[in-house]
């Protein structure tokens, strides 16, 4: 409901907001002019947390998660994944903007991952899709970061599958005959 009280539109107040949503910019409020009436619209405006302290919770130990969102040079996006044992994880991101965006796995301590000897930061150009599989990681804490040069907002998607180390991610049959 909007109320008018001397000629300054007032908004009552919204019910309670959940601490994590508040916390982490995860919705926002417009209030948009359609004709001559005001409507109030709420929708989300950052799925990532804005540094590691505050870092979404994707997955813990198991399980597919899919986002999408989008970062700027004053927005950088925080995802947390908790590992309590081995696992494979299978990451997608899908760059949606006219912007490079830059992806980057971090440790618990926030510094960049080595897999395999080499660092896990991956710089993709607008429109282009990326995916990257790591096995057998160890149980722990682990980060992915988003960002993006960019003035403009820069889109993706991330898609992060993560399963038991010992299962190997499936592979479609090449029809090479073995």
């Amino acid at each position: 409901m909007v109320t008018f009280s001397n000629s300054r539109l007032s908004l009552p107040q919204s019910p309670a907001v959940p601490a994590f949503a508040a916390e982490s910019n995860r919705t926002s409020d417009s209030i948009d002019r359609i004709g001559s009436v005001f409507v109030r619209r709420q929708r989300a405006a950052d799925q990532g947390g804005n540094s590691l302290a505050n870092a979404a919770i994707l997955i813990q130990n198991r399980g597919k998660k899919q986002i999408s969102d989008r970062v700027n040079r004053r927005d950088v996006d925080f995802y947390r994944v908790d590992l309590t044992t081995a696992a494979n994880i299978k990451l997608n991101f899908s760059n949606r903007s006219n912007a490079t965006i830059v992806g980057r796995l971090l440790d618990g301590q926030g510094q960049s991952l080595f897999y395999q000897g080499q660092q896990q930061t991956i710089s993709f150009a607008p429109d282009l899709n990326f995916s990257k599989t790591l096995r057998n990681i160890e149980p722990g804490i682990y980060y992915i970061q988003v960002s993006t040069r960019s003035r403009a907002n820069a889109q993706y998607r991330l898609t992060l599958n993560v399963s038991d180390a010992a299962a190997r991610p499936s592979t479609p049959d090449c029809g090479c005959g073995s």
